[in-house]
């Protein structure tokens, strides 16, 4: 059987067979240098028989930009400003399974949004917000 394979972004486009046992197997370019993180690719197949019957298919693959994630939550989405409040961090693999012992950086900043109403060129009232970043201080606590 003949098989197209066409990934988004045109990475690959290609015309080629199957093996004995109808497999094909392809190796993607996927780089992730310009990335800032993980990125999910779209492969789509369309196969057509000998009687010139056709099949597409289509599947979605994750290309990890590191080896591990960390995640964060809050122990209260809202904390009462001079008081500790909690955060429990998680470090996982691509399996979503905890990683023991892995040692994870913190930085604590704060932001600070600010909305505005202006006018627009044409008279209507729109909002406009900046963030500003305030770095945590020294008596942040890491356990």
């Amino acid at each position: 059987m003949s098989c197209t394979v066409v990934a988004v972004n045109r990475l690959l486009a290609a015309a080629v067979v199957t093996d004995a046992q109808g497999n094909l197997v392809i190796d993607l370019p996927a780089t992730l240098k310009d990335n800032s993180q993980s990125q999910e690719l779209t492969i789509e197949a369309t196969i057509t028989d000998e009687s010139q019957q056709v099949v597409a298919g289509r599947t979605k693959v994750v290309v990890h930009k590191g080896q591990i994630y960390v995640g964060a939550r809050p122990e209260e989405y809202v904390a009462n400003a001079g008081q500790e409040t909690a955060v429990d961090l998680i470090a996982v693999d691509w399996d979503s399974k905890g990683i023991a012992n892995q040692p994870i950086d913190v930085e604590v900043v704060e932001r600070r949004w600010s909305s505005v109403q202006e006018k627009d060129e044409s008279g209507r009232t729109t909002w406009t917000w900046q963030v500003e970043e305030i770095p945590g201080d020294d008596r942040q606590r890491h356990h």
